[in-house]
């Protein structure tokens, strides 16, 4: 039984014929070459339809190998370092087509709206850490506490470095959460999309108009990217844009003034609304663009006394007609 062939031997047997060679370097290339391709093997036929003539054909069987190879296009790049880097490459082009236009973005996209937030997780117990301050390295956790209750100590004064094994390590493993940890990671899509929703109807509370009418006023747009921490938990980074109802090309002037204009008092039940809020968004009573400028529970108690001692008056003086006071 001959034995099984090497990295080394498929590379010689390549080399020994020169156009097979430089066919698999094209292929190779177009992947940019990524670590762990898609094998691809199969014929394809490409066919006239008016006539069901067989216009042109291709088969793998006459490639290097008897196959074609494609990218696996993964993120990671633990994975694959060059489909990684091209993902983080495209990422960026369009994130920043998306601050400053370009790619079908108009540029006056500028003028939206828009901020750059950092979502970090909560923590779940105190974890060996590099930590830094002014171009610094500083002590992982200096201060000098009592031992935890399993006895541990809770201080760290080292200072780790960068390829340190330790870092993100809990400096206790009794008295870190791991399962407040593991539902954070798996939750965190969740607790996001609960957030984007809270914005949303915070957003439409502040122009006085229903949650469920915001879409035809504003939209809310955004790419987030999740990345892991050394202590293995996730953290998002989310760069949130406010357009028109149709997109970023829908800047209109008035969209944009309802989100800056000054707010006032719903006259009936005292939300907080946009000035020119055609509706109260919570009690639902017609405004008009008419709203008060403090809020009206003082007022409302002033006009309860005066209706109080209105209806006093008038009882008074229908008494004192009737002959009865």
């Amino acid at each position: 039984m001959p034995a099984p062939m090497n990295d080394v031997d498929f590379l010689v047997i390549r080399a020994s014929d020169p156009a097979a060679f430089e066919r698999w370097l094209d292929i190779a290339r177009s992947t940019g070459w990524c670590e762990h391709p898609v094998r691809l093997a199969g014929t394809t036929h490409q066919i006239d339809f008016g006539t069901g003539e067989i216009v042109s054909s291709y088969t793998t069987a006459g490639e290097p190998d008897g196959h074609i190879l494609k990218a696996c296009g993964t993120r990671r790049a633990t994975i694959c370092e060059p489909c990684s880097a091209r993902y983080r490459a495209d990422a960026w082009h369009l994130i920043a087509a998306g601050l400053r236009g370009g790619k079908g973005v108009p540029k006056d996209v500028v003028t939206h709206p828009t901020l750059f937030v950092t979502l970090t997780a909560p923590s779940f117990g105190p974890v060996h850490s590099q930590r830094e301050r002014d171009g610094s390295a500083h002590l992982c956790h200096p201060r000098r506490t009592p031992p935890c209750r399993h006895g541990r100590r809770a201080d760290c004064r080292q200072t780790h470095q960068t390829n340190d094994e330790c870092l993100g390590e809990p400096l206790c493993s009794d008295c870190f959460d791991y399962a407040g940890a593991v539902l954070w990671n798996a939750h965190a899509t969740e607790l996001w999309r609960r957030t984007i929703i809270g914005i949303r109807r915070e957003l439409a509370k502040a122009i006085g108009v229903s949650s469920s009418h915001f879409s035809d006023y504003a939209r809310v747009s955004y790419a987030k990217v999740i990345e892991y921490q050394n202590r293995g938990l996730v953290h998002l980074h989310v760069v949130i844009r406010l357009d028109g109802p149709t997109g970023p090309a829908d800047p209109s002037p008035e969209d944009l003034e309802r989100f800056s204009g000054e707010t006032g008092f719903c006259p009936d039940c005292g939300a907080e609304v946009w000035d020119q809020a055609g509706q109260c968004p919570s009690c639902g009573t017609i405004l008009a663009g008419e709203t008060a400028t403090r809020h009206p529970v003082a007022g409302t108690m002033r006009r309860r006394w005066i209706a109080l001692i209105a209806v006093i008056v008038l009882v008074g003086f229908a008494l004192a007609i009737f002959g009865r006071w």
